[in-house]
C-alpha cells in the first residue's frame, strides 16, 4: 500500500478537478486524497487541519491549480530519505517560466511544529524543522524541452485573470519584504519583464506596490475584489498619449531616488498616463537587477501609483527597504 496522501487544497477553482486526475495517472499510486475547501481559511489553518487529516507517513501538497506529470509522485517519494522532512519539485508557469514548488511532506514534522499564522507560514515553517534537525531536498529529474524548464515535475496553471494576478503578486511582494529576500525578487522582476504572458506588467506592478504592506499575519485566504486592484486594472487598461520624458534614477542618496520616483508614479497615476508608466517600468526593470538606484526608483513609481487611495509616507515607505535592498544611512 501507498505511504503518500495527496492534500488537495481548493477555494472552488473551475480546474480543481484537473489536479486530481493528474493525481490518478500516478505511477505510484496514492493511498488517498484528502480535499480541503475554503471554509478553511487562512492558507495555515487550512494547512494544519489538513495534516491532521494524514494517515501516512508522507503526503503530497496539491494546489488546485497544479497539473502534475505522471511520476512526480514517485520521484519525490524516492528522495524521502531518513533525514529529509520536505522534498520539493519545481514547476512550469505560464508567465515566469520554472518556479517553485510541488511538496512532499514528512509526516512526522508535524508532530511538534505546524503552519504558522505568518504572511510566508511554508517558509516560517521549514526553518523550524530545519531547526529541529530535518532536511529540505530539491529534487532534480531532467526532462525534455528548453534547458529553463528542466527538472520540472508538473505545471503550475492558473487562470490569470486581473484579481488573481494583482492580489497573488501583491502578497508576494510582502512576503519578500518579509522574509527580507531581495535575491529572488530581483529574479523576479528579470524575469516578468522578459515575459510575454499580458498579465506580467499587472504582476510586476502588484509585486512591487505589495513590498509596502505591512501586514505579517497569514493573507492567503479567497481573494477578493478592492480598490487597489480596481485601480491598476483600469489604469492598465486606458489609453494614453506617447511617453513623457523620464527622471534620471542615478543618485548617490537613494532615498532621494526613493521620494522622487514616489512622486512621478502619483503624478502618472494622476493623469492616467498610461504610456510613459509602461516605458518607465521597462526601462527601470532592465537595470534593476544590477542597480539599487533603478530599483528603489522602480520599487517607488509602483507604489507611487497608488497614493491616491493609499497615501505615502516617504520615511516610513523608504525604511522598509533599509537593511535588505538598501543600506541604512
Amino acid at each position: 500500500m501507498s505511504d503518500v496522501t495527496a492534500l488537495l487544497f481548493t477555494i472552488g477553482e473551475p480546474y480543481a478537478a484537473r489536479a486530481v486526475e493528474s493525481v490518478r495517472r500516478q505511477t505510484l499510486a496514492v493511498a488517498e486524497i484528502v480535499v480541503i475547501g475554503p471554509s478553511e481559511s487562512p492558507f495555515h489553518r487550512a494547512f494544519n487541519v489538513g495534516t491532521r487529516k494524514v494517515c501516512t507517513d508522507f503526503f503530497l501538497q496539491l494546489d488546485a491549480d497544479l497539473i502534475l506529470d505522471s511520476d512526480c509522485v514517485a520521484l519525490l517519494r524516492a528522495c524521502a530519505r531518513d533525514e529529509v522532512g520536505v522534498v520539493t519539485g519545481r514547476l512550469r508557469d505560464p508567465l515566469l517560466g520554472r518556479i517553485g514548488a510541488v511538496r512532499l511532506f514528512r509526516t512526522a514534522c508535524f508532530e511538534r511544529d505546524a503552519f504558522p499564522d505568518s504572511i510566508s507560514p511554508d517558509t516560517d515553517f521549514a526553518a523550524a524543522i530545519a531547526a529541529a534537525g530535518w532536511r529540505r531536498l530539491d529534487a532534480l529529474a531532467r526532462r525534455a524541452g528548453p534547458p529553463d524548464l528542466w527538472h520540472t515535475f508538473g505545471a503550475h496553471r492558473p487562470d490569470y485573470t486581473p484579481l488573481y494576478t494583482f492580489a497573488k503578486f501583491r502578497l508576494d511582494g510582502g512576503r519578500y519584504r518579509y522574509r527580507r529576500d531581495s535575491h529572488t525578487l530581483r529574479d523576479l522582476v528579470a524575469r516578468l519583464r522578459r515575459s510575454t504572458h499580458g498579465a506580467a506588467p499587472l504582476a510586476l506592478i502588484a509585486l512591487l506596490h505589495g513590498v509596502f504592506h505591512r501586514d505579517t499575519s497569514d493573507q492567503l485566504r479567497p481573494y477578493a475584489a478592492d480598490a487597489e486592484g480596481a485601480l491598476a486594472e483600469r489604469f492598465l487598461s486606458a489609453n494614453g498619449a506617447p511617453p513623457a520624458r523620464l527622471p534620471d534614477p542615478q543618485a548617490a542618496d537613494l532615498r532621494d531616488v526613493f521620494g522622487r520616483f514616489l512622486a512621478h508614479g502619483a503624478e502618472l497615476s494622476a493623469r492616467t498616463d498610461v504610456a510613459t508608466v509602461h516605458a518607465a517600468i521597462d526601462h527601470l526593470a532592465a537595470d534593476a537587477p544590477a542597480s539599487a538606484a533603478s530599483l528603489v526608483a522602480l520599487l517607488a513609481l509602483c507604489h507611487g501609483l497608488f497614493q491616491p487611495l493609499t497615501g505615502t509616507d516617504l520615511n516610513r515607505d523608504f525604511a522598509l527597504l533599509e537593511g535588505w535592498l538598501v543600506t541604512a544611512p
